[in-house]
């Protein structure tokens, strides 16, 4: 981790504690708001995001889940969602994962999804630069 950029561990510590209050804080005002679910199978509607977000899963744990379940995750996320961004494209260690990223991007690909890696502004962790944007294109369907 980089832990200058989030005041050292201190500082790291505080910034989660506060998230966690303020996530709980709003579960309690509008708990229809939060939807248990597990891919790939989402409980949600095609089309009812605009956008998803996928944090430290796919590619995380890459050492558990193999080219198969981050397509078939990224596939069911798109399909709730026109645009799927997905950090980090490392694994829990930090190391880079060149052959699993194209194998699934190729697939994405097959499955007319437009995929494109982009820098991240502020990396959470030192070898997480890039994430993942994934699209549909005009032809894709579920």
């Amino acid at each position: 981790y980089d832990w200058d950029v989030r005041g050292g561990v201190v500082g790291h510590e505080a910034i989660r504690t506060a998230a966690v209050d303020q996530m709980l804080a709003h579960l309690e005002q509008a708990p229809e708001r939060y939807v248990a679910g597990a891919l790939p199978d989402l409980p949600l509607a095609s089309d009812s995001a605009d956008l998803v977000l996928c944090s430290h899963l796919l590619f995380t744990y890459a050492d558990r889940l193999d080219m198969a379940d981050h397509v078939d995750a990224i596939v069911e996320m798109a399909r709730v969602a026109p645009e799927v961004r997905i950090y980090p494209l490392v694994d829990h260690a930090g190391n880079p994962l060149p052959e699993l990223i194209r194998s699934v991007i190729a697939r994405l690909k097959k499955s007319r999804l437009a995929c494109e890696i982009e820098p991240v502004i502020q990396p959470f962790q030192l070898a997480a630069t890039t994430r993942l944007v994934v699209r549909r294109t005009s032809n894709w369907r579920p």
